[in-house]
């Protein structure tokens, strides 16, 4: 799973490098981006729900 992961989300040029530090540093920047834009989206609705 972490590999398939890894392969999806960071170009191959940094699969090379024997630590798992820039993978878990895009998918924490992922997860961030995930939650502010479910949190935008949240605070839009009701404005935009109709």
């Amino acid at each position: 799973m972490v590999t398939a992961t890894a392969v999806l989300i960071l170009p191959a040029s940094a699969l090379g490098k024997p630590t798992r530090k820039p993978i878990v540093t895009r998918m924490v920047q992922r997860f961030i981006g995930c939650l502010l834009a479910g949190a935008i989206s949240l605070a839009l609705l009701p404005l935009l729900g109709g």
